[in-house]
């Protein structure tokens, strides 16, 4: 597995994030409205807006429910991978990283040990460097 791969639960994760924000600034939009005016003229259009801003609504949900299976499903892919790797230190560093999405600062304090967020970071690159590399040379 890349390093890409590994981190694609963060950047669904974002993502996700983007979509929740966007469905929040509808729903936000749906509830202020605009005033209307009485009695001015108007045109001939017929479109609905609110019918409009609902079906926006109901897209953007259904795009979060997309991401939110996407994420599960590739989450299931590195956690396999992760139970894979030989190392338990490894495994725990590469687990908390990109599956729980914290910092090397955080990753360094659950490991405990006196480790610190440089020495996880740089044994994680060595690692992942290395395990790319063993894969394109078989």
């Amino acid at each position: 597995m890349t390093k890409e791969e590994l981190e694609q639960i963060y950047h669904l994760n974002n993502e996700i994030k983007m979509w929740q924000r966007e469905l929040e600034r509808l729903r936000c939009k749906s509830i202020v409205g605009s005033p209307e005016i009485t009695g001015m003229p108007r045109g001939n259009n017929t479109s609905d807006p609110t019918a409009g801003l609902v079906a926006s609504i109901e897209e953007c949900e259904k795009i979060i429910e997309g991401k939110l299976a996407e994420i599960q499903f590739t989450r299931k892919k590195v956690i396999e991978y992760i139970n894979n790797i030989e190392d338990s230190y490894m495994r725990q560093v590469v687990f908390y990283r990109n599956c729980s999405l914290m910092t090397w600062k955080q990753v360094a304090h659950e490991i405990g040990q006196g480790y610190t967020s440089e020495s996880v970071r740089q044994s994680y690159c060595r690692f992942i460097e290395e395990s790319v590399t063993h894969v394109t040379t078989q």
